[in-house]
């Protein structure tokens, strides 16, 4: 069977502020280029490999996910959270509600709801 594999655009670092929610975004052409400057062109699809390209077990779509956690067919017991994507960036996300809790930054089910419905959000969803 072969691998499937979500090469992101970058990375996008959510953070609080004291008036909300705010976002950093980092295209991967920059971050290669700042962190990377004396590399060739050639070993610019090495350093995607390496950074951007993440293996998929279960790409579920951010609202979707949300469903499932809410009717019970997902809890933190079933497995964990590889990934979220926001806009085809990697991103720092989180989930914590009564029954899961996965991610890095957490926000509530509200919240990441309201990100859903204003972003395209993939979250890598791997089973025990």
């Amino acid at each position: 069977m072969e691998d499937k594999e979500y090469i992101s655009k970058g990375f996008l670092t959510f953070y609080f502020m004291q008036d909300g929610l705010a976002a950093k975004k980092i295209s991967r052409e920059d971050y290669i280029s700042a962190r990377f400057p004396m590399w060739k062109k050639e070993e610019y699809e090495m350093i995607v490999e390496l950074r951007f390209t993440k293996s998929i077990a279960t790409m579920i779509e951010g609202s979707n996910f949300i469903n499932m956690i809410k009717s019970g067919c997902i809890s933190s017991y079933d497995g964990n959270i590889e990934e979220i994507y926001v806009d085809g960036y990697l991103s720092n996300l989180g989930i914590i509600a009564d029954t899961f809790e996965d991610g890095q930054f957490l926000v509530t089910m509200d919240i990441f709801e309201e990100i859903c419905r204003e972003h395209e959000v993939l979250v890598n969803w791997a089973n025990k």
